[in-house]
């Protein structure tokens, strides 16, 4: 109840927002859900918003212009998930034997084919999003069995706990590429260096992967544990706990660039952490959420 904490979830849900692309929705989503579970304290929640659009607003507007910050869709490649995963998805038709039209394939061919730069291509691609996202809908809708194997199968690291065998998850970089700052890597400890990067190329293999660079392992576990917590206590705001997990995977089962770990970090970061908290330590059963009564409220029937 005490307004530093409100103040505190706001700029915490602005700063998810700020973090990644789809940041904005699961924060902001995540945030509005705990409405459902919190009807008594809606004010200092609405606070918590408007904190959040503000902070949020500000950066994204009068911060980011005094810095300077260049977000030209035409040259960064920013806020093209939507054509980009439409492009991917006529491809992909074009590959699995469906044929397009004539005029549309020429389109995807001369964006795909522009260059073997992967910025390049993006560059092209953010001249012709209104078409690409149209035709893919259009076609989406004329083979929608089509489309749903095509989601299923790029988004496998979501919901397969085991890799299958023609996908191929990015995992972790251990390089630093030649750049124009002249940042180069310096061992101090090669011994150590070494241990550790033979480490990180075993726990890639597909017998550890699924435990140290999948979603779906850490993900079914924190389900299961918000559901053990909920038995223990009937208390079903538990569940509230996993809902930005929940509405990442999503995201990125629909608009995901590529099967890349950092994607579904905060599934990799949280999932040991609170399956093993609610699973072992709290909550136990006699314990339940309580709603603070907020200040002036009458608390006597």
């Amino acid at each position: 109840s005490s307004p530093l904490a409100w103040i505190s979830l706001g700029l915490t849900t602005a700063l998810v927002a700020l973090y990644r692309h789809n940041g904005a929705p699961v924060s902001f989503l995540a945030l509005l859900l705990l409405f459902a579970g919190f009807r008594k304290q809606w004010k200092p929640l609405a606070a918590a918003c408007i904190v959040a659009l503000i902070f949020w607003a500000a950066v994204k507007g009068p911060i980011y212009s005094v810095l300077r910050v260049n977000s030209n869709t035409q040259s960064m490649g920013q806020n093209l998930a939507l054509p980009a995963t439409a492009i991917t998805l006529l491809d992909w038709y074009a590959r699995s034997g469906i044929a397009l039209d004539p005029d549309d394939q020429a389109l995807v061919d001369h964006i795909l084919n522009a260059s073997d730069d992967a910025d390049v291509r993006l560059s092209v691609l953010a001249q012709y999003t209104d078409e690409i996202n149209q035709i893919a809908i259009r076609t989406a809708r004329e083979y929608p069995l089509d489309a749903i194997k095509f989601f299923l199968e790029r988004s496998s690291y979501i919901f397969q706990v085991i890799q299958p065998p023609l996908a191929r998850i990015g995992f972790v970089e251990m390089a630093i590429y030649e750049n124009p700052y002249q940042i180069k890597p310096v061992t101090i400890f090669p011994w150590l260096k070494s241990g550790l990067t033979g480490l990180a190329y075993l726990s890639e293999r597909i017998y550890f992967d699924w435990f140290f660079w999948r979603n779906a392992f850490w993900m079914y576990l924190l389900v299961f544990s918000m559901i053990v917590a909920w038995a223990r206590t009937r208390e079903w705001r538990y569940l509230l706990v996993i809902t930005p997990v929940l509405i990442n995977a999503l995201s990125l089962t629909l608009f995901s660039a590529g099967q890349i770990t950092r994607y579904i970090l905060p599934t990799l970061l949280v999932g040991p952490l609170l399956s093993g908290y609610f699973l072992f330590i709290q909550p136990r059963s006699t314990d339940r959420l309580t709603e603070t009564p907020l200040a002036g409220e009458n608390t006597h029937p």
